[in-house]
């Protein structure tokens, strides 16, 4: 497709890290993330969450999930 081989985890690190492209995009301060973004996240998809567990009585399951978000 590109007339070359291409190793896309290569061209994502120098359009992200060696050539700024990625601020093109926009960019936050560290703790962003933390603040804003992920609690943004999880009151978003909490509701929808807790139901399906609840329904689904998968509680391994839901241990796990709780566990990688921590």
């Amino acid at each position: 497709m590109y007339g070359s081989r291409v190793i896309v985890p290569l061209n994502f690190l120098k359009f992200n890290l060696f050539s700024s492209g990625g601020d093109y995009y926009g960019t936050h301060v560290f703790h962003w993330y933390f603040t804003q973004g992920f609690p943004s996240m999880i009151w978003t998809f909490l509701p929808l969450s807790v139901f399906g567990v609840i329904k689904s009585r998968e509680w391994r399951l839901s241990g796990l999930i709780a566990w990688v978000l921590g």
